[in-house]
């Protein structure tokens, strides 16, 4: 298969989004240590770059930043990080 200089091109910017996606949510870690979205974030961009143990460590972090918001919104985010866990731990990444 030949691909075309377009494709190749295509291929690159995504991988570097991927990474620069990556390195801002490892900021974004840093600055806020245990804040649900940013842990959310370095899975979902750790997951992308097929890091599965990374992504999986970030993501089993986020519940018990979860558990710090208000009681009310809690379910609406629980449900998507469990979710998140339990497709990096059994091999169904997204």
């Amino acid at each position: 298969m030949v691909m075309s200089r377009r494709s190749v091109w295509l291929i690159v910017f995504g991988l570097l989004a991927m990474q620069a996606a990556l390195a801002l949510a490892e900021e974004a870690t840093r600055i806020a240590p245990g804040d649900m979205f940013a842990e959310m974030a370095l899975g979902s961009a750790e997951a992308a770059m097929h890091n599965r143990a990374e992504s999986l460590a970030a993501w089993q972090s986020a519940p018990a930043a979860a558990e710090k918001m208000e009681p009310d919104a809690q379910p609406s985010w629980v449900p998507d990080i469990e979710r998140q866990i339990a497709a990096n731990q059994g091999g169904a990444g997204r």
